[in-house]
């Protein structure tokens, strides 16, 4: 997801994750100064395995508060009050940690504490309705993860200014299309339907951001890569594994209603 921009005399191509931009990187370094601290793509990584754990320890909290009763011959799940309390404090502090660089440690702690809890009440509610869904996505999201850093690494997927325009265009262009199928709907609601339940139409967008999420992930690692022994604040490895964990937590997200929909 990306622009380019030159640093250290070189190219340097970043994501369109708003996170993970050359803008981002640039701001940082006139914010902190640069460091001679050895920021490594390995320490990136292991600060997003720590989130990622931090997630996963809140989301099983999240599914633990899901109550599911049985009315008759189906099952209810009642979600908790303050989920979307929850929800929209993650949406905020996400937007937050998108330009406080310094406090990127903490505001990455605290986003994945709330939007954790609200992951779980989800998978709780999608488990219910289709047996081993979640087991399902978390492992096809993994492969995905894996198979998209083989492919940047082995520098099959190659990310140019096009590649990232491309994937800006895309993602501008989803946006777009959710706002007009919204409005849309609102006067007839059938198009809501056919874009959003378990019709040729509706699978094929669902794969659609499935690839598209999945081609994200390429401009984060070179982004990564790029921050890399270059002198940025130190602060940044943090910064950085809290926007390749958002791409992430996409990825999964729309893995599941994928998955959700062809069980329908």
């Amino acid at each position: 997801m990306a622009a380019a921009t030159q640093s250290n005399g070189g190219l340097m191509e970043s994501s369109s994750n708003p996170a993970l931009n050359a803008n981002a990187f640039q701001r940082a370094v006139q914010q902190g100064g640069a460091s001679q601290s050895n920021l490594t793509a390995l320490s990136v990584y292991l600060r997003a395995g720590f989130l990622l754990l931090i997630m996963i320890i809140a989301a099983g909290f999240g599914w633990s508060q899901t109550e599911v009763f049985t009315v008759g011959q189906q099952q209810v799940v009642q979600i908790p009050p303050a989920t979307w309390c929850l929800s929209m404090l993650a949406f905020v502090i996400a937007m937050v940690g998108i330009v406080a660089y310094k406090a990127a440690a903490v505001i990455g702690v605290l986003y994945m504490l709330f939007q954790g809890f609200v992951i779980g009440v989800v998978c709780r509610a999608f488990a219910v309705e289709y047996d081993g869904i979640v087991a399902q996505a978390i492992v096809v999201t993994l492969a995905i993860f894996l198979g998209m850093l083989i492919l940047y690494s082995t520098k099959i997927i190659k990310v140019t200014p096009g590649f990232v325009s491309a994937i800006v265009v895309a993602m501008s262009g989803l946006l777009l299309g959710y706002f007009m199928i919204w409005i849309l709907s609102l006067f007839d609601p059938r198009i809501g339907i056919l874009f959003f339940t378990n019709t040729p139409i509706g699978i094929g967008l669902a794969v659609f951001i499935v690839v598209l999420a999945a081609l994200s992930l390429a401009p984060d690692f070179k982004f990564i890569e790029m921050i890399s022994n270059s002198g940025a604040p130190s602060y940044m490895a943090w910064y950085a594994a809290f926007g390749l964990v958002l791409g992430i937590i996409w990825l999964f997200v729309s893995v599941l209603r994928l998955l959700a929909l062809t069980r329908r």
